[in-house]
């Protein structure tokens, strides 16, 4: 008699984190994070493009700060008094820019996803730098293209 296998097949787990923009929500992998620090005014430069709101220094390193709201052509608000930065790990690999950081507005909540608990959304004014729609545990967030928004801050010399 042939024995049967059982196997038990384990939905792998991304500690992930939702971080709130502008009406919106990143959805991001905590490894993509390297801290989220209150918000610091960047020092500002006038011959940078509008999404680069200018530079913070973190950790003896001047960080470049951008506003991913504008950056995907939609209009920055400014800030809110919830405020934060999030310092995100470069990864391009590019040793002239390790790290960079997104204007957030509020403290981001760390989520455990599967597969599963993951859902593409049909979206049909989707901007240049959101890879995908998504509900997250039911909450509707969006997966950025880090690699593009890396190549446009590279692309204007902002490391």
């Amino acid at each position: 008699m042939a024995k049967a296998q059982l196997t038990q097949e384990r939905d792998e787990v991304l500690s992930s984190l939702l971080i709130p923009i502008q009406d919106k929500m990143l959805l991001l992998p905590n490894v993509s994070v390297a801290e989220i620090i209150g918000f610091q005014q960047p020092s500002s430069s006038s011959d940078t493009p509008e999404w680069h709101l200018g530079q913070i220094n973190w950790r003896d390193q001047s960080i470049p700060v951008i506003s991913f709201e504008v950056a995907n052509g939609e209009e920055y608000r400014g800030t809110s008094r919830n405020a934060r930065v999030a310092i995100i790990n470069s990864i391009s690999g590019n040793r002239e820019l390790p790290f960079f950081a997104i204007v957030v507005q509020g403290i981001p909540h760390s989520v455990r996803l599967t597969e599963s608990d993951v859902i593409a959304q049909d979206e049909p004014n989707q901007g240049e730098l959101e890879a995908m729609h998504v509900l997250a545990h039911g909450e509707p967030a969006i997966i950025p293209k880090l690699d593009s928004l890396e190549t446009m801050i590279l692309a204007y010399g902002l490391a």
